[in-house]
C-alpha cells in the first residue's frame, strides 16, 4: 500500500455520474462528478479505488431511482474502466469502520469505512473524491469536491 497512487471514490461521485435523469442531486453536484470520473477515466486524475460498501450503496441508490438498467450500466462502466479498481477491505477495516460509523451520527456504514480504510494509509493518501461534504471535518482525510490530483 505505501506509494501507491490512488484515491478512494465516494458514493456521492459514483451516483450522479453519466447524468441519469431523475436522480435526486444538484445539477452542480451531478457536473462535478462527471469531471471526476471523466478525469479518472482518461488518467488525467490519479485512478480510484471503489470499496465495496461503496459499490453496493451506490447500487442501491441506482436500483431505488433509475432501475436494473442503470445497475447493469454501471457495473459494465467499472468493469470495463482500467482506472477504476473495485476494492473489497479485510475484516479488520470493516471492523473499525463500524466503530466510526457508531462514533459519528452523521456517518452510514459506507462513511465510516472509507475513514476507516483511508486512516490505515500514509497522510499523503489519505484522499477521497466526494461532493456531499460528509468528511469535511474529518481530521486526516482529504476530501476533493472536484477533478483535482492530489499528487501534482
Amino acid at each position: 500500500m505505501p506509494g501507491e497512487r490512488h484515491v478512494l471514490v465516494d458514493t456521492s461521485v459514483l451516483y450522479p455520474f453519466d447524468d441519469a435523469p431523475g436522480l435526486t442531486v444538484t445539477e452542480q453536484d451531478r457536473q462535478r462528478a462527471n469531471d471526476i470520473v471523466g478525469g479518472v477515466q482518461t488518467g488525467d486524475l490519479p485512478k480510484a479505488r471503489v470499496l465495496t460498501s461503496v459499490q453496493q450503496e451506490t447500487f442501491d441508490h441506482l436500483q431505488n431511482e433509475q432501475g436494473q438498467n442503470a445497475v447493469r450500466r454501471m457495473v459494465s462502466f467499472l468493469r470495463q474502466s482500467p482506472n477504476f479498481e473495485l476494492y473489497s477491505p479485510r475484516e479488520k477495516v470493516i471492523e473499525a469502520g463500524r466503530r466510526i460509523m457508531e462514533q459519528r451520527s452523521q456517518f452510514e456504514f459506507t462513511d465510516g469505512q472509507i475513514v476507516a480504510y483511508l486512516n490505515q494509509l500514509d497522510q499523503q493518501h489519505r484522499v477521497v473524491y466526494t461532493v456531499d461534504g460528509k468528511f469535511d471535518n474529518v481530521t486526516g482525510i482529504t476530501p476533493l469536491p472536484s477533478a483535482y490530483n492530489p499528487y501534482v
